[in-house]
């Protein structure tokens, strides 16, 4: 087999990417993942993760909390801090926003 035969060659390494390349792994199916950006790179909301987004996670990754517990320092958000350009703030208070859920951020 060439080094260029690819079953799949998925554009894109956003989060439907690379979902579909973790599937296709576990697969065994062979593929290529392309993206026009270098990875890892920063990127604004990087740092966190939403509850919608963990509950998305664990349908792919059901043992994702795990790794987490394992790989990361893990830290519930309670409230956070909003600055403006002129310096003024204020104060939210997560639970305000996020009925019944979590929201995670990693150090």
């Amino acid at each position: 087999m060439n080094e260029l035969d690819y079953d799949v060659v998925i554009c894109g390494a956003g989060p439907s990417g690379a979902t579909a390349s973790l599937f296709l792994s576990q697969s065994g199916i062979r593929h290529l993942i392309i993206d026009q950006s270098v990875f890892p790179r920063p990127k604004v909301c990087g740092d966190s993760i939403t509850p919608l987004c963990f509950t998305i996670l664990q349908q792919v990754i059901p043992d994702i909390h795990n790794h987490f517990a394992e790989k990361l320092q893990v830290r519930k958000i309670n409230k956070i801090r909003v600055y403006s350009f002129n310096q003024r703030f204020a104060d939210l208070n997560l639970s305000d926003f996020v009925a019944k859920e979590k929201i995670y951020f990693t150090l």
